[in-house]
């Protein structure tokens, strides 16, 4: 038979447990409340206007920056795989 002071014990042990489970599930809950961290390309992102600026002026510093033959060669490309996805 389990004494009292036994019985005390495995009454404490269960509360420690219970208290970790508790700490447990309030941690997820509190990182399942955090928004998602986004990526400036997301609409959602408050400084996507800004990335989309900055991106559309790097590609087109870029663009400028290539020779007619090389525009062209990167234009038959683009067209190529588009008439194989077709």
């Amino acid at each position: 038979m389990i004494s009292e002071s036994e019985l005390h014990l495995y009454a404490l042990k269960g509360i420690e447990v219970m208290q970790q489970r508790l700490e447990e599930l309030r941690s997820r809950l509190n990182s399942a409340a955090r928004p998602p961290k986004l990526h400036p390309s997301d609409p959602a992102h408050p400084h996507h206007k800004r990335w989309v600026k900055s991106i559309s002026m790097a590609r087109r510093r870029h663009w400028e920056s290539l020779t007619p033959k090389e525009r062209r060669a990167h234009l038959a490309k683009m067209q190529a795989g588009r008439k194989k996805a077709r």
